[in-house]
């Protein structure tokens, strides 16, 4: 070999660099197709969640204040502004009155940021005489239950949060979004509770 052929000191720690930084994107790479189950599961976990509990907040509202729904057309299409949601989740309910009933169908999808995208639609009957909830779906009536061996706890109280109507600048439906815990999962979920 020609002494002109060979590498410079800067040259070497720049081949090296290279090198590492393939290396490492490689591993990142990697590291981000092992982790995608469980982050899909996350995600779709996330949105069934958003929806039960928004389901279970609207039964809660009902029983305490039948009457909010006479404030409303009998369809009506109420949504959280995903700019203020934390994640940018998209949550919105159409609710239905019809004797003595709300019929409410439940979307909760992913955020613009998703890397997986999903989306859940729950649906359920609100009596408005004591606000009973009947379920559509059996899984959400096993959700609104509970997880199975898994605790929940509330951790810190997010932020509070208005309904906006499609056609009005806002509704007297408040909503509060907390992060809770659950065991076995390291990353946080959201959930929608009543007002007070």
């Amino acid at each position: 070999m020609r002494k002109n052929d060979k590498l410079s000191t800067g040259q070497k720690i720049a081949a090296c660099t290279f090198a590492l930084i393939l290396i490492a994107a490689g591993c990142m790479v990697g590291l981000r197709i092992a982790q995608k189950p469980a982050y899909e599961a996350h995600e779709q976990l996330q949105c069934d969640l958003l929806a039960v509990s928004l389901l279970e907040t609207l039964a809660e509202i009902t029983k305490t204040h039948p009457e909010i729904w006479v404030q409303f057309d009998p369809a009506t299409t109420l949504m959280i502004d995903h700019r203020r949601m934390p994640g940018a989740w998209n949550v919105l309910f159409e609710a239905r009155t019809d004797s003595g009933y709300v019929n409410v169908e439940v979307l909760a999808a992913s955020g613009w940021n998703s890397r997986s995208p999903k989306e859940t639609r729950f649906s359920a009957s609100i009596s408005l005489q004591d606000g009973t909830i009947a379920y559509m779906e059996e899984a959400a009536a096993k959700l609104a239950h509970g997880l199975p061996g898994q605790k929940i706890e509330a951790k810190k109280k997010i932020l509070p949060l208005m309904f906006r109507d499609e056609k009005e600048p806002g509704t007297p439906m408040r909503v509060h979004v907390s992060e809770v815990q659950v065991e076995g999962d390291k990353a946080p979920y959201l959930v929608i509770f009543p007002e007070n």
